[in-house]
């Protein structure tokens, strides 16, 4: 390194926000922990290798589920639902960039949480919140980081 590139200033940036949804992570560790009892009892055969990727899978979906809804350095990072008409199952974490966010729509609540449709082009995603407090934090959060959102209420 060569002492111009070590006194250039770093660029700030706003510090992460967390929006978490253990409602939804803890119906994944129940899933996991029934697979995982029925795993102890069968414990052979082609139902046992079924319930234990089923468990892996619940394991997984919590993970991405625990670390929720993050807004870091210029992006979004959430749990990527598998499904879209099931938006709580989930094969690990995505990121888009803020930048792309088009729009977010307010969601019913619904499997205990509440939900906002994210919106970047053609893709729409739905994210999960613990509550409409948090919900609406997001909502502020996103609106600091980029001021032409459009957010929409239901």
């Amino acid at each position: 390194m060569t002492d111009q590139t070590m006194a250039q200033p770093r660029r700030p940036t706003s510090s992460p926000a967390y929006f978490r949804s253990l409602k939804i992570a803890g119906a994944f560790i129940f899933a996991m922990a029934f697979a995982g009892g029925l795993i102890i009892a069968i414990h052979h055969g082609p139902l046992a290798i079924a319930l234990a990727l089923f468990a892996l899978y619940n394991l997984q979906a919590a993970f991405a589920s625990l670390m929720g809804v993050v807004l870091a350095d210029g992006e979004i990072r959430f749990p990527r639902p598998i499904i879209r008409p099931l938006p709580f199952l989930v094969f690990w974490r995505s990121r888009q960039s803020i930048a792309a966010l088009d729009d977010i729509t307010s969601l019913a609540p619904s499997f205990g949480s509440e939900w906002v449709m994210l919106r970047f082009g053609e893709t729409r995603i739905a994210a999960p919140f613990a509550s409409r407090l948090q919900r609406l934090a997001f909502f502020e959060a996103i609106k600091a980081r980029k001021p032409t959102v459009r957010i929409y209420r239901a």
